[in-house]
């Protein structure tokens, strides 16, 4: 795959005389990207007895990012990765209704393009996020930003009954080099994103769904997760330019506990259509916003719910189908904080509905809002 793109941006000035604007306004930025993307995969299953099926993957990806045409500078460099990510899995049982699984994978992933160079702030003064040689140009071999690497391992078992389905998971994912929002300071001593050099992600999922016996068209489900993710070892830089150890502190944007569950009801009407609803809750737990983690408590976002519902009717026709739906988010209009960035909140949306009509005819439709 090869991706390529024309990224620019200008300020329009159209109330002011004399001020040139569409076409004519100068840009605050401009700059071309780019990037190629290949990648093999492989899949082995191997069945040594009915009651044990093992099995092996191996994907191979290679890519490069690319800049150029960068308008204040005129940047332009290349950055090529190759990554080699193998998993290997065995399950228990496999066609029982109680089964287990276990696996143990490495995985690599690369940073983002706004991460080597931001760009769009070229005009403020940002740099890309290179080390530079002697000569004080920049060494695009070189990125301060590395490829963050992880073990995953994973252990659970699962039970499908006639009527209801339960599972669990347990997980622990070991990086290193993990790319967080912060981790090293730039030419001008402003922390950057950057590596953080050993961390740890360990969690537990549980969820369930089941349905009411003689009434297969009501069904609950639900779904929970709590986790640890810290820091094992990291330093954080101030803005005085000093380290400061984040060692043991929680992975900012990471909540220590989140949830769903939905009781749906969806029933037919004699062949011609169907109608239903469902009721839904997400409940998201306790989240740091800066690496700090919990013990900076004006940066951390409380726990919350929010209840939704929807109600919606369809009609078949030897053609095509017509649906009608209605969704209302935040039914309760809870006012709580629902994401952030370094010490930054962002409000949840307040109640609000959303109206859909849509027409299918064949493998085309067409949504109205």
């Amino acid at each position: 795959l090869a991706h390529r793109s024309l990224h620019w941006g200008r300020i329009e000035a159209t109330t002011l005389a004399g001020t040139p604007s569409g076409d004519a306004a100068p840009k605050s930025y401009s700059y071309r990207g780019g990037k190629e993307h290949a990648a093999v995969y492989i899949s082995a299953l191997d069945r040594p007895s009915d009651r044990i099926a093992v099995q092996a993957d191996l994907s191979v990806r290679a890519l490069r990012y690319r800049l150029r045409d960068e308008a204040y500078f005129g940047q332009s460099f290349a950055v090529p990765y190759v990554f080699v990510n193998p998993r290997l899995g065995a399950t228990v049982n496999p066609v029982g209704r109680t089964r287990g699984y276990a696996s143990v994978a490495f995985a690599q992933r690369e940073a983002r393009l706004k991460n080597f160079y931001d760009a769009e702030e070229a005009g403020s003064g940002a740099e890309p996020f290179f080390a530079r040689r002697t000569d004080g140009s920049f060494d695009f071999a070189r990125p301060f930003v590395r490829p963050e690497t992880a073990v995953n391992l994973e252990l659970g078992a699962v039970h499908v009954a006639a009527l209801w389905r339960a599972g669990v998971t347990g997980y622990a994912y070991l990086f290193r080099d993990e790319i967080v929002a912060s981790g090293g300071l730039d030419a001008y001593g402003v922390p950057r994103t950057g590596n953080a050099a050993r961390t740890r992600h360990v969690g537990l999922e549980v969820e369930a769904t089941g349905f009411l016996p003689g009434r297969p068209w009501v069904s609950a489900s639900a779904s929970a997760t709590v986790s640890d993710d810290r820091f094992i070892r990291f330093d954080e830089f101030d803005d005085a330019g000093q380290p400061v150890s984040r060692d043991g502190n929680r992975i900012a944007l990471f909540p220590a506990a989140s949830a769903r569950a939905e009781l749906r009801y969806e029933q037919p009407t004699n062949g011609v259509g169907r109608y239903g609803g469902r009721l839904g809750l997400r409940v998201q737990g306790v989240q740091p916003t800066t690496n700090a983690g919990t013990a900076d408590r004006a940066a951390v976002l409380d726990a919350y719910a929010l209840a939704d519902a929807s109600v919606w009717a369809e009609r078949w026709f030897s053609g095509g189908s017509l649906r009608a739906s209605l969704d209302l988010n935040n039914a309760f209009d809870a006012r709580v904080l629902g994401g952030g960035n370094s010490g930054g909140f962002f409000p949840v949306a307040r109640r609000h509905v959303f109206v859909s009509l849509r027409y299918t005819l064949g493998e085309r439709s067409v949504l109205i809002d």
